[in-house]
């Protein structure tokens, strides 16, 4: 979930530049990620579960391998520096851009409003990073206790709220107003899907007796190498 966007970043203190440019691929980033698992789990049951029935456990690796990815994504951007090391997330973006505003008083009291909006939205996601993602937890582990699960609705929603905080900068420092070309979730999702088709119409096909059983082994000879 990392894209590049090639935009106008000039009108951008020299200190924020880059830090602004990467938390924004970083965001646009999400929002792509989010989609492919919008069309994929959320868009339609029938079609979630036809794919599944032809891809077996490797939909529902790929669902928590995103699932996973997305929240990762979401508390690293959120994480405060520690004393080992600075981070790139939208603290930092504060620190340095905050003092470099036209009115730091009222920019620094829009900033930190919009930053506890973000820490509240992310509680359940964070407590998930630390206790899945980050440690083994012995009590999750043992099932003693249990970890909140992501609500992708609060996903979408913690996203949306990161990108009005990077919109705020924008405003603030007079960027020119950038225009975002994502990819869609269909041409990252349609080669899995249109495969899907595929196979079920050969199995159709094969019903119908328009197909020789067994016969996709022979067309697809070569598939293996060391067949």
């Amino acid at each position: 979930m990392f894209v590049t966007i090639e935009g106008d970043y000039s009108k951008f203190p020299e200190p924020i530049r880059q830090i602004f440019k990467l938390l924004e691929e970083h965001v646009v980033g999400l929002y792509e990620g989010y989609g492919v698992y919008s069309e994929l789990f959320m868009k339609s049951e029938r079609k979630t579960g036809v794919v599944s029935a032809y891809t077996g456990s490797t939909l529902a690796w790929f669902q928590n391998f995103l699932q996973d990815a997305m929240c990762l994504q979401l508390a690293k951007l959120t994480d405060p520096d520690n004393r080992a090391q600075e981070n790139l997330s939208i603290h930092k973006l504060a620190e340095l851009g905050v003092p470099l505003s036209r009115d730091p008083v009222s920019f620094d009291i829009r900033v930190k409003a919009s930053q506890e909006k973000i820490r509240q939205a992310l509680q359940n996601i964070r407590t998930y990073r630390h206790k899945r993602l980050g440690h083994f937890d012995l009590h999750v582990s043992l099932k003693e206790s249990l970890i909140p699960a992501p609500i992708f609705q609060e996903v979408r929603y913690a996203i949306e709220l990161l990108r009005q905080f990077l919109t705020m900068f924008h405003e603030e420092f007079g960027s020119l107003k950038m225009v975002y070309e994502l990819v869609r979730a269909e041409d990252i999702t349609d080669r899995i899907q249109i495969t899907v088709r595929k196979a079920m119409a050969y199995d159709a096909l094969e019903h119908e007796g328009r197909a020789n059983p067994g016969e996709w082994a022979t067309l697809t000879k070569g598939f293996h190498s060391d067949d």
